[in-house]
């Protein structure tokens, strides 16, 4: 499994080198096929799962670690394309600097396929590409919450004035609340 996932990582990373200069429409396309061959292979699996089902064996453990590693997927195929991308952008500074802009949602409605949505259309159809995206950000910000809550318990802050400083050389605009 580690191989495995060690050999996509190096076939996207092929695929997005950052000395081409691509529109973000072709460095999409470039990385969405190899997505549709890694999840083709975790279909396999979910298959024979579904056949031990039907000899009445239940085994879920597989399931929850193959949909762990595409959500890690996903974040790294999203980083290696802002990176990629990044160069029509010289203000910022790096590829973390546009995560609130090249989000969940601006890759997907760009034509970007999440590797866990699409195991997950296959598994529960109807499951659109609309209600993924929403699940995705509502759990990004709970996410983001904790990470505060535990920064207060610790009497950290999470908004320093550094981190203002940098949120404002980006034209991330804060959300009041």
């Amino acid at each position: 499994m580690k191989k495995s996932l060690k050999d996509f990582k190096k076939k996207i990373k092929d695929k997005t080198r950052k000395t081409l200069t691509l529109k973000k429409e072709e460095w999409i396309k470039r990385v969405n096929e190899i997505i549709i061959g890694k999840v083709n292979y975790y279909k396999t699996v979910q298959k024979a799962i579904e056949l031990n089902k039907q000899a009445g064996q239940e085994s879920h453990c597989f399931i929850k670690g193959s949909i762990q590693e595409l959500h890690k997927l996903d974040a790294y195929i999203r980083q290696r394309l802002r990176m990629c991308m990044i160069h029509k952008h010289p203000s910022i500074r790096g590829a973390y600097g546009k995560t609130w802009k090249w989000n969940i949602e601006f890759f997907c409605t760009t034509g970007l396929i999440p590797a866990a949505w699409h195991y997950y259309k296959e598994m529960y159809p109807g499951y659109t590409i609309e209600t993924y995206v929403d699940i995705q950000t509502k759990s990004n910000k709970k996410r983001k919450q904790r990470k505060i809550e535990r920064l207060k318990e610790k009497g950290m802050k999470y908004y320093t004035q550094e981190r203002i400083k940098i949120i404002a050389s980006t034209g991330h605009v804060l959300a009041k609340g």
